[in-house]
């Protein structure tokens, strides 16, 4: 009987191919017994890019296939959470309007610890009937809490704080939090534009350098190798050129990885196209003047310093959505995560079970209650 794959193993055997293929970049390599620096750079460059391009598929590769198997399994546990949670929310409203035993002291604590659960349960998914009846009571909707404060009261907290950071708003206006956090980031962005420019115009009226001046032309050399590159393929390509049908949908299927190559400024894919419609072989890349490979090797630079903030972009993503520390994420970190999320939120359906019988008992609430509201001080005075 054959043994079944687990999602784990099938991303080690995806990793495991995109390690084993072949160098796309390879065919590119300047081959020669002497190479000058500008070739050297050039095929120094393919290399790099070759391998962060593989770091880069394998990572995403890894964390796609555990991304799926964590869903599978935390999801269940997260909905068990929810609805005890919310179970409990339901019973101590229930209790709160039939208070006979509980003192003043006590009512005001279950409110307090409603109030809270209420606020986190209506932001994390689609309340039940029941639940929205309870938040109705307590002054929430479905965004959230507003801290008790009717509309009028918590518009002027928002016209003054907005005033007090130098936000303009009218008088009469009333602001609701978002419309102040929005007013705020306008006049952030404004102040950041404003920056950019003032630091613009004080580069423009430098005289440049000798080193600044050579950077520049580089550039225009670069986008103009670039642009070079992109109507050759364009004119060779072009589909409404083509009257065979075969071959008009070939060229057009061409021209949408032309298109998208040109858009992202990938030199690599691009040069690769040239090659498989014989625009380019090795030899002819080898030929290159170095004026015409520095161009080349700078968008090349450019190429990788992209990938290599795309990466740190992925792992970084990783690292601090499933807390799997610094440095490099392998399936062994991955699958401890994920042991680990499981295990967190089975407690917390262990103890939430335990918490939905304990409050049924009035003796044994007031004690809860109290245990509660002391671990929720704690956590904010952490």
């Amino acid at each position: 009987m054959p043994k079944k794959t687990s999602p784990s193993q099938a991303s080690r055997a995806d990793t495991a191919q995109i390690g084993d293929a072949g160098s796309a970049s390879s065919a590119l390599a300047i081959a020669a017994q002497q190479l000058g620096p500008e070739q050297q750079l050039f095929n120094k460059l393919l290399d790099q890019i070759e391998k962060q391009s593989k770091e880069l598929n394998h990572l995403k590769t890894l964390v796609d296939a555990h991304a799926s198997e964590r869903a599978a399994k935390l999801a269940p546990l997260r909905q068990q959470v929810r609805a005890l949670q919310e179970q409990l929310v339901l019973y101590l409203d229930q209790r709160l309007q039939s208070p006979k035993g509980l003192s003043q002291r006590v009512c005001a604590d279950m409110r307090e610890l409603v109030f809270m659960l209420l606020d986190d349960l209506l932001g994390a998914g689609e309340p039940s009937p029941a639940l929205r009846a309870v938040a109705s009571r307590f002054g929430a909707d479905d965004d959230g809490m507003e801290d008790g404060l009717d509309a009028e009261t918590s518009a002027e907290l928002n016209r003054a704080m907005a005033q007090a950071m130098g936000v303009p708003v009218d008088e009469e206006e009333l602001l609701s939090t978002e419309e102040m956090m929005e007013a705020l980031m306008r006049k952030m962005q404004a102040e950041d534009e404003a920056a950019i420019q003032a630091h613009a115009a004080r580069q423009a009226k430098r005289k440049k350098s000798a080193k600044q001046k050579q950077a520049e032309q580089e550039q225009l050399d670069a986008h103009s190798a670039l642009r070079s590159i992109y109507r050759k393929l364009a004119s060779a390509l072009h589909p409404d050129r083509e009257t065979d049908p075969a071959e008009r949908l070939r060229k057009t299927r061409l021209m949408v990885r032309v298109n998208a190559a040109n858009e992202s400024k990938d030199l690599l894919a691009l040069l690769h196209l040239q090659m498989e419609v014989d625009q380019i072989n090795p030899a002819s890349v080898a030929a290159l003047a170095d004026d015409k490979l520095r161009a080349f090797n700078r968008m090349l630079k450019s190429q990788l310093k992209d990938l290599q903030a795309e990466y740190q972009s992925v792992l970084g993503h990783v690292q601090m959505v499933f807390e799997v520390g610094y440095g490099a994420v392998s399936q062994k970190h991955l699958d401890g995560s994920l042991r680990l999320a499981t295990q967190r939120l089975q407690t917390m359906v262990d103890y939430l079970q335990r918490d939905v019988v304990t409050v049924q008992n009035d003796k044994m609430l007031k004690k809860w209650l109290k245990h509660q509201l002391s671990l929720i001080d704690m956590a904010y005075n952490t």
